[in-house]
């Protein structure tokens, strides 16, 4: 393995990262102003639970952290509580956009570090940043209340992290691999699912690497012991959780609200065509890549990967490497046992859903041109020391490619058409949620929140709603709503949401009640006075 300049190797500060980090803000500043502006970072109804759960842990019938609940990791919606606090940063989305473009500018910084710490050219650490913030794709992501840009940011800290713990000319302590590598990935640990198998390759590329220096196992298990410590707490945690509240420690995998219960209705009626078939998955995840990177950032990225194993096979530089691998192959098991589901124009049926699943390869795809970009300036010696000339061939390729998914954003990239296609797909719900908003006139609203889930179309405070953040109390308006809401919003579609199916099996219960607005098979009542 090339060692990085003596420069870089000395100690934590790496020229350029600062500037980068304000070079990607700044992008990322641009994509969040057209985003919010447009609606676009609201648009899509997980984006709108992700900023409500966060929200509802001040304001609600009855906010504390119980309102984490448990469909979704808690690390974001932690890190959204201090900017939801204000109700226009909130109900805007640009509270999701700020804490979004941070993690974007974290990214960018952690993947010029990580080049620096593997030796890589400047040129070749800025293309691999240029890789990241031309995706579509991601740039329309980080500017969102999604999980993935929190993730994404964890598993790229935690790789620069392990960069310099490999690279150090001194041998770090347990604690510095710990703080560096190990708070990053507790944060990505408690985004997604994706940072849980980290723990395991992140462990076996640190006993690997710990070995290579042969200074004994005890100091093996000590620094895997180190690394692992911080993340497995996390998840101690999170069971223990999910436990005290649910009597369940694995009710976000099997409870009601899990995603194989959501999903059962599509798995049981054979519309999962990935399950028990690898072929198919990696038919399916091909093409989402395809359509968030383009095909030319993944054609690089293949020559790279090929020109990585036969030039480096496993040193710890190809290791780091393919590490950052891990969030790709969880995505094509989660794909082909079943435990996830995505849709493209490239599938049966065809459809768009959980296409943003494909983003989590992006530090993967960004280190492969990279090195790419490296190895190219190695093998002409007369461009060593000013590789420009191949840097702009790359630049301005990808250049192009983002012009050319740009110009048909709801058709090449796949997250941009997946939120059009919800943007068409739940016009009724948020337009009746916008009538009811502008018509309120005080009094409690009675809501399924998890199956309308565009609240912040109401344009209210949550502690103005009953739905489910409302324990006993949201059984108890079911039975008898006069007694509990002035309003009752209900989708009497088929499925029905839990509060039409109350209404329905006692009519009664909207005796007090007149109908004063419906649009397709949304309904708002409202108490008559």
């Amino acid at each position: 393995m090339n060692a990085p300049p003596a420069e870089l190797a000395r100690g934590r500060r790496i020229p350029g990262t600062v500037a980068v980090f304000w070079a990607v803000i700044v992008i990322g500043t641009i994509a969040s102003i057209i985003s919010v502006s447009s609606g676009a970072s609201t648009a899509y109804r997980d984006e709108q639970l992700h900023l409500t759960i966060a929200r509802r842990i001040t304001d609600s019938t009855g906010p504390g952290f119980q309102q984490l609940g448990t469909v979704w990791l808690p690390a974001p919606h932690l890190l959204l509580l201090p900017f939801v606090q204000n109700f226009w940063l909130w109900n805007t989305g640009i509270a999701a956009a700020i804490l979004s473009t941070l993690c974007l500018g974290a990214s960018g910084a952690a993947l010029y570090r990580i080049g620096a710490r593997l030796g890589f050219g400047r040129n070749a650490r800025l293309i691999g940043v240029l890789v990241f913030v031309s995706s579509p794709g991601i740039l329309y992501v980080f500017t969102t209340a999604l999980t993935e840009p929190v993730l994404i940011a964890g598993m790229l800290c935690c790789f620069a992290g392990l960069a310099r713990w490999m690279t150090s000319p001194r041998s770090l302590s347990a604690g510095e691999l710990a703080v560096f590598a190990g708070i990053p990935l507790a944060v990505a640990t408690m985004s997604r699912y994706e940072g849980w198998a980290l723990i395991a390759g992140g462990t076996l590329f640190v006993a690997i690497v710990q070995l290579r220096k042969r200074q004994g196992f005890k100091r093996v298990v000590i620094m895997t012991s180190a690394f692992a410590a911080l993340p497995i707490a996390a998840i101690a945690w999170w069971l223990s959780y999910n436990w005290a509240l649910y009597g369940n420690p694995l009710e976000f995998i099997n409870g009601q609200f899990s995603a194989a219960a959501l999903q059962a209705t599509i798995t049981t009626g054979g519309l999962v065509t990935t399950k028990g078939n690898l072929g198919m998955s990696s038919w399916v995840y091909f093409w989402v890549l395809v359509q968030s990177f383009g095909a030319i950032t993944l054609a690089l990225a293949g020559v790279g990967a090929v020109i990585l194993a036969a030039r480096e096979g496993l040193s710890n530089r190809a290791l780091l490497i393919w590490l950052t691998a891990v969030a790709m192959v969880f995505s094509l098991v989660s794909l082909a046992t079943g435990q996830t589901v995505i849709y493209s124009d490239h599938t049966l049926p065809p459809g768009w859903w959980n296409t943003r699943y494909a983003l989590s390869s992006a530090p993967f795809l960004a280190l492969l041109i990279a090195y790419l970009c490296h190895t190219a300036t190695e093998w002409m010696p007369a461009l060593r020391h000013r590789g420009r000339p191949i840097a702009l061939a790359l630049a301005l390729s990808l250049a192009l490619q983002t012009c050319f998914m740009l110009a048909e954003p709801f058709t090449r990239v796949a997250v941009i058409a997946e939120v059009h296609d919800q943007q068409s797909s739940f016009s009724d719900m948020r337009g009746t949620l916008t009538w009811l908003g502008a018509n309120y006139d005080g009094g409690k609203i009675l809501i399924d929140e998890s199956n309308n889930p565009f609240v912040l179309d109401l344009k209210l405070p949550l502690v103005d709603l009953v739905d489910y953040s409302a324990g006993a109390d949201f059984i108890d308006a079911r039975k008898s709503p006069a007694s509990h809401a002035r309003w009752i919003f209900l989708h009497e579609g088929e499925p029905a949401d839990v509060v039409a199916a109350s209404m329905a099996e006692d009519p009664a219960r909207l005796s007090s009640y007149s109908l004063v607005y419906s649009d397709g098979p949304y309904r708002v009542y409202r108490l008559v006075d």
